[in-house]
């Protein structure tokens, strides 16, 4: 999952914005006069200081306490392996905001498909913010230059289910951000995805997914390259597809599945052609389940990756994975996923030595109270280097969120992240990112938030060493759920947290 911002500021510029923008703004001003009579839930603009609290769609109200039990004839089989990542820790794995790369975002993320345990109908958002930075371009010492930024995100998806069986998702996002002065920091952001689960039967599913993204690198974060002053971001087009089948479900002592993946990243701007690639992944995994609630398992994966251009052949390569895990839910508020293995990286060419390390991954979500929710999570992997002399880049994280709800209407969110960084060969980097927040739920509809964030990196070359704080007000409006469409919600059937 990627973070961009957004931007309103600016319209009165002699400079025409791109097609893109404008297509934004009217969207979010026909959202934004449209959606007032809307359903409730805050969070701020993926990229923001803090992460969002709570689902996208108010799914998160329906697992305060234990689904309804009834027929499993009556409702959509949610029983199914939960994920190709984590048997047990489903919706609640959390996601950052830090500024990490993309395979570690992917491994804390919940994984891509259509989400069996979360209701139907139509959900669309608007977010809007205004952020002032005192380094948003992360430069370092004396480059440093302050500045304002004024976001607009909306976001439409609908959630539907075919004979109360098959489950599908299509999605729509755009994001664009304006800066007061910095205008090479400016950025548009849009988003397409769609995904389907397929009951085929009893024991057998079958998950398919695809998302279209144009948008940019996130300064200062794992896998970007180092900027100039006064250099654009560098834009990209990335397109990914693929799907899993599952043979067996939780209640089944034993478990399969097999899946595939794809990803095209070709990068607009900045002569940055040589990180053109495709990725190609297979993976399988065997579980077996003690109980519904506590699965062992081996996974297995291979992702061939291919550069577009000749003079980046040197960095063709194929990683191996493989790892043992645990997932365990003792209660309806606690899932934790263990797992720990090797990723190895051998180049076509023999242009640098091959490399390979110990993998890990942790997450736990706990809600100690009602009111209190905690997501403690780690990960290390290998990213994708930006910088030549570099085969590899080695990521480690580690970090925890936590929300309060201090009464009905006000919320307090804090989060810390501590991510390594070895790029082998070059140099090593230490990047500290944390912050607070606090929200105010005016209704089910609108939400108000001021958050503050800081991050620091510290590296062994001091050109990449960068420190920013920034603060942010945000307005969040989130139309009410249409359930006009004769579907009825999904629900799960045997009193567990459903699986995706």
């Amino acid at each position: 999952m990627k973070h961009y911002r957004s931007g309103i500021a600016g319209w009165g510029r002699s400079d025409c914005r791109p097609a893109s923008t404008r297509l934004i703004i009217t969207l979010a001003l026909l959202l934004a006069l449209g959606g007032c009579a809307g359903s409730g839930g805050t969070g701020i603009p993926a990229g923001d200081p803090l992460p969002a609290a709570g689902s996208d769609d108010g799914a998160a109200e329906s697992q305060q306490g234990e689904p309804e039990t009834g027929d499993d004839t009556e409702y959509v089989d949610t029983l199914s392996l939960p994920t190709v990542a984590a048997p047990v820790v489903i919706g609640t794995a959390p996601q950052t905001t830090a500024p990490v790369g993309r395979n570690t975002q992917e491994a804390v993320s919940p994984p891509q498909g259509a989400q069996v345990n979360s209701n139907l109908g139509f959900f669309p958002s608007l977010t809007i913010s205004a952020t002032r930075r005192d380094n948003p371009a992360r430069e370092h010492g004396e480059d440093e230059q302050e500045d304002t930024s004024w976001s607009i995100v909306p976001v439409l998806k609908y959630r539907g289910a075919i004979r109360n069986r098959h489950v599908y998702e299509l999605g729509v996002s755009a994001a664009t951000e304006t800066f007061d002065e910095l205008e090479e920091l400016d950025s548009d952001t849009l988003n397409y995805n769609a995904a389907l689960r397929l009951d085929m039967t009893e024991k057998l599913k079958v998950d398919l997914y695809g998302n279209h993204a144009k948008s940019s690198d996130t300064r200062g974060a794992t896998g970007a390259r180092l900027l100039q002053p006064g250099e654009a971001n560098d834009e990209y087009e990335e397109t990914a597809f693929g799907g899993r089948v599952t043979l067996g479900r939780r209640t089944n002592p034993l478990q399969l599945v097999l899946g595939a993946q794809q990803g095209d990243l070709d990068f607009t701007n900045n002569n940055q052609d040589a990180r053109d690639r495709t990725d190609q992944r297979i993976h399988g995994g065997v579980y077996v389940n003690i109980s519904p609630r506590t699965s062992f398992f081996l996974n297995a994966g291979q992702t061939t990756i291919d550069y577009a251009e000749d003079g980046s052949a040197g960095f063709d390569s194929t990683n191996t994975d493989i790892n043992l895990g645990v997932g365990w839910e003792p209660s309806y508020t606690t899932s934790l996923l263990l797992q720990a293995g090797t990723i190895e990286k051998s180049y076509d060419t023999h242009s640098f030595d091959d490399q390979d390390t110990n993998s890990y991954l942790g997450k736990l979500s706990w809600l100690p109270t009602e009111f209190t929710s905690l997501n403690m999570y780690t990960s290390r992997t290998f990213e994708e280097t930006t910088d030549r002399s570099s085969p590899v880049t080695v990521s480690d994280l580690v970090g925890l969120s936590m929300d309060h709800a201090f009464t009905d209407s006000i919320r307090g969110q804090v989060y810390f992240n501590l991510i390594d960084d070895d790029l082998v060969n070059v140099r090593q980097d230490e990047t500290t990112d944390y912050g607070v927040g606090l929200f105010y739920d005016f209704n089910r509809y609108l939400s108000l938030g001021a958050s503050w964030s800081r991050t620091d990196r510290s590296s062994t070359d001091p050109a990449a060493d960068y420190d920013s704080d920034a603060f942010s007000i945000t307005a969040s409006i989130k139309p009410a759920r249409s359930r006009d469409f004769g579907e009825p919600e999904i629900q799960t059937s045997d009193g567990l947290r459903s699986a995706q």
